[in-house]
């Protein structure tokens, strides 16, 4: 699906019309016209996410009555579903002292059958979370930025 509108990646001219963001005008091509010209923009597509989940002491916790990692985990899905649709690509890390749960290089049909395996057997581990372990295995697990 094509989406436009807000986004970063520019993908049109079109004729102004009134209510139009004004800093969207296109002044270079409304020189070339008779009209006033607008760019149009269009969402990234084929981004890389990456879900990192703590599991470790604080995701026992709780909020109102779920626990922390239970209303992680719902919003690491809800994110995994959106994220897919939207054509970007899902990666999910879970971690507290080890690597509890991962999934990487799903196709976007995949990953939410897949994410959902891996967070489906996820318990808080009662262990201070190890943060340097956490950033030092998503960061080598993260693709590589362009």
């Amino acid at each position: 699906m094509l989406t436009r509108g807000e986004g970063t990646e520019f993908d049109s001219l079109r004729e102004y019309v009134p209510g139009d963001d004004t800093r969207s005008i296109d002044w270079r091509a409304t020189a070339r016209q008779t009209t006033v010209a607008v760019r149009t923009w269009r969402p990234e597509r084929d981004r890389h996410v990456l879900i990192v989940l703590d599991t470790g002491r604080t995701s026992a916790g709780r909020v109102g009555d779920v626990p922390r990692l239970d209303a992680s985990m719902d919003a690491a899905l809800l994110l995994t579903a959106l994220a897919s649709r939207a054509g970007d690509r899902v990666g999910l890390l879970a971690y507290d002292r080890r690597l509890r749960a991962q999934v990487q290089g799903r196709s976007a049909g995949d990953v939410l059958p897949a994410v959902t395996d891996a967070l489906a057997p996820l318990e808080p581990e009662l262990v201070e979370t190890d943060a340097r372990g956490l950033v030092a295995t998503a960061l080598s697990r993260a693709p590589a930025a362009p």
